[in-house]
């Protein structure tokens, strides 16, 4: 993971990262490979939670709950190729977008869980860094 992100994520509360059996498991679920730095992400850190910018509260959910959660709020249902990876807490999704099933083209978003559907996003990034950058000055 890149020192800018490792920069950004410090405030938050920081977990063991995931090893490899765990990617392979999280990869088997979506059944297709995910970006390279948000792997990145969970090798670092199998989730992070806390205050980030001005007005989030970011939870980035470990693989296990990645799992459990796209499961329980059937995402897949309501905007096929979403992955959700965490959340503000409250009504707030952050998900990647793999409807591409290139993961080049795959995008990390943001948009409500009151209109978990495609056309209803409030923000997309090309990349992991991205988001988070977005994340950390987004002020409303």
């Amino acid at each position: 993971m890149d020192e800018i992100t490792r920069q950004l994520l410090s405030v938050l509360r920081i977990t063991d990262g995931a090893d490899e059996q765990r990617i392979s498991k999280l990869l088997a679920y979506v059944g297709l490979e995910l970006p390279d730095d948000y792997l990145d992400f969970l090798r670092y850190s199998d989730g992070v939670e806390g205050a980030i910018g001005p007005i989030y509260w970011l939870a980035l959910w470990s693989i296990e709950q990645l799992i459990e959660l796209n499961e329980a709020y059937s995402s897949s249902k309501h905007a096929p190729g979403l992955i959700l990876i965490g959340s503000s807490l409250s009504v707030t999704a952050f998900g990647i977008d793999t409807r591409s099933k290139l993961v080049t083209e795959m995008s990390f978003v943001v948009m409500d869980f009151l209109e978990l559907e495609w056309g209803f996003e409030k923000h997309r990034s090309c990349t992991f860094r991205d988001f988070i950058q977005y994340l950390h000055t987004y002020s409303g």
